[in-house]
């Protein structure tokens, strides 16, 4: 019985126990290279570039990207994207080969070597698909292992939202996105042919298909179910680590100083597990395919001489100075210990500051009131006063004669079925038409002027300059309605169109501007505008952070999740725009009344 397990085992991790300790090696040396060098050079460069324009946001990206400088960042972003191949996806799969021929380990310089010798055949046509599908595919459908570097870059939250809540648009996305695994199932073994076989990518390709094709119970077997089943493992070893902390946060609570020690010293043990495998996750997958590979081409008319061909690289004969850090794993280990239970006793002590910092953030219902009310709308902002929103947001399109109305898409088609847009519509044709949600001609769409009557001394209103309409007059007749109605204090103009956006500050400084952007290149504390406003993709601690220094007020769109409402009340920033106010305001108020034991309930278990 034990010996059956032992194979089991052996078959489930695909003999990654000779590999793993190559790879957390690997995996030391290529972080800190990339953390410590690539990243930030690359960083530096690509802010130097957008400093002609301050920072590059989704405004001004094609005027960048057609400029000389945008060239230099394209074929700056292209050489990173290479260099991340060589030096994570060679790397892993040349150690992976290697070890499973027997075959001792070699240099990090040679490594690097043979990745870089690898890559001119990426160059073609085939190459291009390929990085295209690392690069933007796999991100953004969230299918597939990929660069490392490229974890961050996911849809926009706003985009995913939006899917979420249209039955058609839901459909759509997922049937595109299993077809972006079938693509991904078909192209597993091309990054081994590139490197193993020498093939050009275009080639890689295509064989990669037929491999899959000819073989695919073999492949599902092999990688399938192993992938599965050692999920299951790891969902079954964090379910038991998580019920253990479950049940002595049960028993004991974290409302006194020694708990919340002890507490925040198993958080930082999670912490370190989490990270550890992360390090392993990518090497282990690869490991998989490479034992699955190799027993494919062992069993093909073409390729079958393949079977032993393996990276010939010269064995290292001096210890790398990671090498000899690992040798030393127990005095690392002590050390760790310590450290952590010297953080442990910090964040314990300074338990709120750390975790629970006392910020005031309000809640701003998007497009009027948000779910549940028709967008853009009078009775979308009654409902936004009545939950306890500190501000609403809305969008201005001028009509054809000259007034301003409510309205968020080019044309009305989505909110009253009027394929027409307000620009080529007079005041009274919009005004004729429904927005209710019942379609029963309760809801016409109201005129600026009319909705900040109605918001007067009740609510801030967040104005967006909107559509092809939006221009330096629009600016000018907004700005002097506002001072009309003596609202000056109590509205924000923004938009999208950053020159538009420049102009309104530089012209009405007594006016509070706010910028919006959902993609950003460079330093975004240079943007002009009293607020920032950053998509949620965009709103890492890191960068609200250096606008609060740099004296900026942010707004963070749209947060619809309770997980995206938790992490933003934790942060120093002046209001989240959601579609669901009444949740938010809702969550907030929770959020700040937990208890130290329910903090830590949320902070291990993520919910």
């Amino acid at each position: 019985m034990v010996t059956k397990l032992r194979t089991f085992w052996r078959w489930l991790i695909a003999d990654f126990g000779d590999v793993a300790p190559r790879a957390l090696k690997y995996q030391i040396f290529t972080k800190l290279l990339m953390a410590a060098f690539i990243i930030p050079l690359y960083g530096l460069l690509a802010t130097y570039l957008a400093s002609e324009m301050g920072a590059v946001t989704n405004a001004t990206i094609m005027q960048f990207l057609l400029s000389w400088r945008g060239a230099v960042f394209a074929a700056l972003t292209l050489a990173l994207l290479l260099v991340g191949f060589v030096i994570e996806m060679n790397g892993y799969i040349v150690l992976s080969a290697r070890a499973q021929h027997g075959q001792s380990e070699t240099s990090y310089r040679r490594l690097l070597r043979y990745g870089f010798s690898r890559s001119k055949n990426l160059w073609g046509l085939g190459g291009i698909i390929l990085i295209f599908y690392l690069a933007v595919i796999i991100p953004i459908s969230g299918v597939g292992f990929n660069l490392s570097f490229l974890r961050g870059i996911k849809l926009p939250n706003f985009i995913a939202s939006f899917i979420e809540f249209n039955t058609w648009y839901s459909l759509a996305y997922f049937g595109v996105v299993a077809l972006f695994a079938i693509a991904g199932a078909l192209f597993i073994f091309t990054l081994h042919l590139i490197v193993l076989c020498d093939f050009k990518a275009g080639r890689a390709l295509k064989t990669s298909a037929r491999l899959v094709r000819e073989n695919w119970r073999l492949v599902l077997l092999h990688i399938g179910l192993r992938l599965a089943l050692s999920a299951v493992f790891v969902a079954i070893t964090v379910g038991l680590w998580w019920g253990l902390v479950e049940a002595l946060l049960d028993t004991y609570g974290a409302d006194t100083w020694l708990p919340r020690v002890f507490f925040s010293f198993l958080l930082l043990v999670q912490y370190l597990a989490t990270f550890v495998f992360l390090l392993i996750e990518i090497p282990y997958v690869v490991n998989v395919v490479t034992t699955t590979f190799y027993t494919v081409i062992k069993r093909d008319d073409r390729l079958w001489h393949y079977a032993e061909s393996y990276p010939r690289l010269p064995t290292k004969h001096r210890q790398s100075i990671i090498d000899r850090l690992v040798r030393q794993w127990r005095k690392i280990a002590a050390v760790l210990m310590i450290a952590m239970t010297a953080l442990a006793l910090v964040t314990g002590t300074f338990f709120e500051e750390v975790f629970r910092p006392d910020y005031d953030v309000k809640v701003a219902a998007h497009r009027a009131g948000g779910y549940g009310t028709p967008e853009n709308s009078l009775s979308g902002l009654a409902y936004a006063i009545d939950v306890g929103a500190a501000f609403t947001e809305i969008d201005v399109q001028r009509t054809s004669d000259g007034h301003y109305v409510l309205n968020h898409d080019e044309s009305f088609s989505r909110v009253a079925r009027d394929s027409r847009s307000a620009r080529v519509m007079t005041l009274a044709e919009v005004r004729a038409l429904d927005i209710s949600l019942d379609r029963d001609g309760s809801e016409h769409p109201p005129t600026l002027e009319e909705f900040l009557l109605a918001a007067k001394g009740k609510i801030k209103v967040i104005i967006e300059l909107k559509g092809k309409t939006a221009d330096t007059t629009m600016a000018d007749d907004v700005v002097a309605m506002v001072k009309k109605l003596g609202m000056t204090n109590n509205v924000i103009i923004m938009g999208l169109d950053y020159d538009l956006v420049r102009y309104t500050e530089t012209t009405y400084p007594e006016i509070d501007t706010g910028y919006v952007y959902f993609i950003s290149i460079g330093d975004v504390t240079r943007l002009t505008g009293d607020y920032i406003i950053l998509e949620e993709g965009e709103a890492t601690s890191a960068r609200l952070t250096a606008l609060q220094i740099a004296g900026k007020k942010t707004m963070v769109w749209t947060v619809n999740d309770r997980k995206g409402m938790d992490k933003l009340a934790t942060e120093d920033i002046q209001a989240i725009i959601t579609d669901l106010p009444k949740e938010a305001i809702e969550e907030l108020a929770t959020t700040r009344e937990l208890t130290d034991t329910e903090w830590f309930y949320r902070i291990f278990f993520d919910r």
